[in-house]
């Protein structure tokens, strides 16, 4: 009696997001993120390199597999039987393989004295020649290798037993600080020239390796005569949410063609900033083991990828408005519980709020409990956006240290009425105002937000700009005997005592409460800032 044994291989990118912000320019993220899908995702057939489409059968049902080809190359180089691994997926950025042996009753074939040792320096060969691959489309990301040998029947249990490749996965950096630095990027060496359509003329700009490999693209899709071929319409994340939207509003929005134009997308005048929005899962990898059916996980496997679409849908679809003539959301990055994206800054909490709540929703029927984490960066258009990225993930990273201990608290004072429901955590921080983000700041959940909702919208409708400013200013004063009386004082002025009498005279249950009402009171004044 024979059985099939399999042996997992995963190469990806390293850090996507960060390879994503490297570029100055919005046109660069947006080509970066089109040469991902190129080089790991299916995509049109008709935009593939033909003699590459034909070959092998790549080409199937009009579309073009790029994992297909790097199998095709590995039957090459003799290491036949590899393929892709359906049970992982299609997630930009990643090549995940799988070969299957038959082994008859008598067990494994023989191996080396040391199998381990043999199996790994085989499968390091194999992810060289996939990087190296992989090194063509995307020159200067850095990627990682991981496998795991003929153990586990299904890729969902071979998984969390998968051993690092000490493969060559690190870009090549630039070595000859003396050379001239890409107009783009500003990181490595020129070694090209491109010509780069501007609003107002065409510009020649001197380019690295990577950024020309990208510039064959064109822009946004569209083809530059000089530069090869047209780009699919739906490449991009983000154009496949405009196709998306436009469907389902039925509308004719069309892309910001620059960070300015998104900041003030939804604003009559030209003041507004933008929010960079990072959304990660909580503890997916707990989630996944908890589920005991094989089969429910790598059913759940595929199926949060679907959750993450259907909540940027929804979120985005919340914050359009009837008159929107651009989108309000540019996303860079949406693989499985990972979201990146640039938001205009007054639609971000309304943004964050609906993708969590849908996420949970969502996640419901495919991975019951399943929580995420927001982190929302408030910043001028002008702010590098690698900048702004890297604060939203040290922003992240406080907010998902705050909810896991929140989670872990409740679930110990109450463990039968424990729910995970509503949980989901959001950290922001405001940097067009504060340098450093408050260590104690509070990391409210979706249900602190619906119930600090009320609170927000009457301080919205009740406060000046003016008076806000001066109580955010009041209530930084570490006398708090003299805050309460001076806010007293201004509530009797002003006439705002309802206004705020919940604040002096917090009651723990009204939802949102702080560690008392004035500190209360002070982060729901620095959140109304970009509430409304």
């Amino acid at each position: 009696m024979s059985q099939e044994v399999s042996t997992y291989l995963d190469v990806g990118v390293v850090q996507i997001q960060h390879y994503l912000t490297q570029p100055r320019h919005l046109r660069s993220q947006r080509d970066r993120s089109a040469m991902i899908k190129v080089a790991t995702s299916r995509y049109p057939e008709e935009y593939a390199d033909p003699e590459q489409a034909q070959r092998a059968g790549l080409a199937q049902d009009g579309e073009f597999d790029p994992i297909a080809q790097v199998c095709a190359h590995l039957s090459e180089e003799r290491f036949p039987g590899w393929r892709r691994n359906d049970a992982a997926g299609d997630i930009d950025g990643v090549v995940s393989l799988v070969r299957r042996e038959p082994v008859n009753g008598d067990g494994p074939p023989a191996q080396a004295d040391n199998p381990d040792e043999a199996m790994t320096k085989t499968m390091t060969q194999i992810a060289n020649i996939v990087i190296a691959h992989l090194r063509r489309k995307l020159p200067h990301a850095e990627f990682s290798a991981r496998f795991t040998g003929p153990t586990h029947a299904l890729y969902v249990e071979a998984y969390p037993t998968m051993k690092e490749l000490q493969a060559s996965g690190l870009a090549f950096g630039n070595d000859y600080p003396a050379l001239l630095t890409c107009d783009e990027c500003g990181r490595t060496p020129v070694t090209a020239q491109y010509e780069f359509q501007e609003p107002t003329a065409r510009t020649v700009r001197r380019v690295c390796e990577d950024c020309g490999s990208r510039e064959r693209l064109g822009r946004f899709g569209k083809a530059n005569p000089k530069n090869s071929a047209q780009a699919s319409p739906s490449l991009t994340v983000e154009e496949w949410l405009l196709e998306a939207i436009n469907q389902c509003l039925r509308s004719k929005i069309r892309p910001a063609e620059h960070f300015a134009d998104l900041a003030n997308a939804q604003s009559g005048r030209r003041v507004n900033h933008l929010a960079t929005v990072f959304i990660d899962g909580d503890a997916m990898g707990v989630r996944f083991q908890e589920l005991t059916d094989p089969k429910q996980r790598e059913k759940a496997v595929a199926g949060l990828s679907e959750v993450a679409k259907k909540a940027l849908i929804g979120a985005t679809k919340a914050i359009c408005k009837a008159n929107d003539a651009i989108l309000p959301v540019i996303p860079h990055v949406l693989g499985g519980d990972d979201a990146v994206a640039t938001v205009t800054a007054t639609a971000a909490w309304p943004f964050v709020r609906e993708f969590l709540k849908l996420f949970e929703e969502e996640a419901g029927g495919v991975l019951p409990g399943a929580t995420a984490s927001a982190a929302i960066v408030f910043a001028k258009h002008t702010t590098p956006f690698a900048l702004q990225f890297d604060r939203a993930e040290r922003v992240l990273r406080a907010t998902k240290r705050a909810g896991a201990r929140l989670r872990y608290e409740a679930h110990l004072k109450n463990p039968i009425a424990y729910s995970s429901k509503g949980t989901s955590s959001i950290g922001w921080a405001d940097f067009t105002r504060e340098y450093i983000v408050p260590t104690d700041r509070f990391h409210p959940t979706i249900r602190d937000l619906n119930l600090m909702a009320p609170k927000l919208e009457k301080l919205a409708q009740q406060l000046t700009a003016t008076r806000r400013e001066s109580w955010i200013r009041l209530l930084g004063e570490p006398d708090r005997e003299t805050v309460r009386d001076q806010l007293c004082s201004d509530a009797r002025r002003f006439d705002l005592k309802e206004l705020v009498s919940p604040y002096l005279n917090p009651d723990p249950g009204s939802g949102g409460a702080l560690r008392d009402g004035l500190s209360e009171l002070l982060e729901h004044l620095a959140m109304l800032r970009w509430w409304a």
